[in-house]
């Protein structure tokens, strides 16, 4: 395009605003759409500006499907914030408004960006849930929701959630035959039909009816174990270090289908079970949360997605099931709790719509 406009065009002081004159005849509001030549995203805001196209620039500077092409397209992050800081000297105030929370959040957050890894619109997402530039993402994240409804986004609905424990979590009077044992103990959810609990020593995984206490499952592997809501299916790592799922009453083991692909077991740190009456799991490791389904006594792998640049401590499920809330650690931080050299882990809370609707 360039060569062409330079033949049609030899004065150089015409070229920029026929630049911008012809993309916009071809490319209307989709400027995302150019094809990357080496040179087109590096420039065109430059061109913008040279033109007097103010208007144009602050608006490639603000279309998130836009800026995912630039930062692709230039291998990083650095001209993009150099087209900001471009904009900034150029630009009267008001018009510099416009952009200066793009340029805010990307001088933040820009470095964790991956250029082939990272999807532009959830990276955002991941980090506000208000302002310009929350709605941008958001109606952008809809908009692809609407091309290809395959395609799964999340919504951040807060960082300030403390955690608590799920309703099923319940203190109960155990038998005197388990006091005094070293057990992990888990209860199924008492508003649901089946009160049952699950617990594990150094020897057994076992799930006990509460009211009888008759034994209705054990294994030999014995980490935590965890229980479905209805008492209906209890999940314990296995000695690869896998998350393997049973039906208590069918005495069955419940397999993992993901692309075709069935397992008996899934490899993640460790998983919870949402309070809904639909069987579902959540189940991170690293950096990733997933969320399973059970369909016809298998799981299926649901949602996938990174809410986080740092490794997931934990995660559970809030307000029924319709929100995930997961925690990080971002670092270390000093807190003197009657010891000067005492050093606490800093937990970094959010929480997240399952779905964006």
């Amino acid at each position: 395009m360039i060569d062409d406009l330079r033949e049609l065009h030899p004065n150089p002081s015409h070229l920029h605003e026929l630049l911008i004159n012809r993309c916009q005849l071809q490319f209307g509001q989709k400027w995302h759409l150019i094809e990357d030549d080496g040179y087109i995203y590096q420039y065109i805001v430059q061109h913008a500006l040279m033109a007097k196209k103010e208007s144009i620039a602050i608006r490639l500077l603000s279309d998130i499907k836009w800026i995912a092409r630039k930062v692709k397209a230039c291998g990083g992050i650095k001209a993009l914030l150099c087209d900001y800081e471009i904009c900034q000297d150029q630009l009267d105030y008001l018009q510099w408004l416009e952009l200066r929370e793009w340029c805010s959040f990307f001088r933040q957050h820009g470095a964790s960006i991956h250029i082939d890894g990272t999807d532009l619109i959830q990276f955002v997402l991941n980090h506000v849930n208000q302002g310009a530039n929350y709605q941008r993402a958001l109606q952008a994240a809809l908009a692809r929701k609407r091309e290809n409804n395959t395609l799964h986004y999340y919504q951040l609905i807060g960082r300030d959630r403390e955690r608590f424990n799920p309703d099923w979590l319940q203190c109960l009077l155990l038998s005197s035959a388990l006091q005094g044992m070293s057990i992990h103990l888990r209860c199924s959810n008492p508003s649901h039909a089946k009160i049952r609990v699950a617990l594990s020593d150094e020897k057994y995984t076992r799930v006990f009816d509460f009211n009888t206490f008759m034994e209705k499952f054990k294994t030999e592997l014995t980490s935590p174990g965890k229980i479905s809501p209805d008492g209906q299916i209890v999940a314990f790592m296995d000695s690869n270090y896998s998350w393997q799922a049973w039906h208590i009453d069918k005495r069955i083991s419940l397999k993992f289908v993901l692309h075709d692909k069935t397992t008996v077991s899934h490899r993640c740190s460790e998983l919870e079970f949402s309070p809904a009456q639909q069987i579902t799991i959540v189940c991170w490791k690293n950096q990733t949360v997933e969320v399973w389904m059970l369909v016809n006594d298998e799981f299926h792998l649901q949602q996938k997605w990174k809410p986080h640049t740092q490794d997931i401590q934990f995660c559970h499920f809030h307000d029924n099931g319709k929100n995930i809330i997961t925690y990080c650690i971002p670092g270390q931080s000093f807190k003197p709790v009657n010891n000067p050299r005492y050093i606490c882990p800093t937990v970094s809370k959010a929480a997240w719509d399952i779905e964006l609707k």
